[in-house]
């Protein structure tokens, strides 16, 4: 993003991006509690602009993703039945989609957002430049969040990656990896990631 601060602290039609997550999943009954996971250094940062009453906590974030997301699973209640994973990077989820996607991983163990594929794609040899492999586009998707599993499910899942050494870009690589069997949910609507400063004029018309 070259930006300054961290991607979740900047403004989409002057609302921070982790705000505009926040109160989605804050207008979901289901949702009893909500962690973030914050870069270090900026923790007083997002406390500060909580809103009033929010019953948020703030958790240090590590150095991986799926560092982060550990240290969050540990900060959760025991209790907890679902666990829901979201980017504030994807700041048009709507609570419908939230709702659906918990609804589907208390049902079937696991379900991730995620987009079919339209783009033809290639699998190129590392570093080479050259196409191994034109790939069947009918059976690819893009991976996007929330993304929710059952407590015993997601935490086993981790559970046994800290302790083999895997990594995955997303939690639902470590779950598929620990057995679990991950259904798919096209969001309600469109929820591109922030990813370049161009982004944030783009979703600006989308908001």
């Amino acid at each position: 993003m070259r930006a300054s601060r961290p991607k979740a602290l900047l403004t989409l039609c002057r609302k921070s991006l982790f705000l505009r997550s926040l109160a989605t999943f804050g207008a979901v009954a289901a949702v009893r509690e909500v962690v973030l996971m914050v870069p270090r250094g900026y923790e007083r940062e997002f406390a500060r602009r909580l809103p009033r009453g929010s019953r948020a906590r703030i958790v240090l974030g590590g150095r991986r993703r799926q560092d982060s997301v550990a240290r969050g699973l540990a900060a959760l209640s025991p209790g907890v039945d679902v666990i829901v994973v979201h980017d504030t990077a994807r700041p048009l989820v709507t609570a419908r989609t939230v709702r659906a996607v918990i609804a589907q991983a208390a049902r079937h163990g696991a379900c991730i957002c995620a987009a079919p594929a339209s783009d033809t794609i290639k699998r190129v040899r590392g570093g080479s430049g050259v196409v191994a492999e034109t790939l069947d586009r009918a059976t690819l998707w893009h991976a996007q969040t929330p993304q929710a599993f059952r407590a015993r499910l997601m935490r086993r899942a981790f559970a046994l990656a800290a302790r083999r050494g895997w990594e995955a870009t997303d939690c639902a690589g470590l779950v598929e990896r620990a057995g679990g069997r991950v259904r798919v949910l096209e969001p309600d609507r469109p929820n591109p990631k922030v990813t370049h400063p161009e982004d944030l004029a783009v979703l600006s018309h989308q908001s």
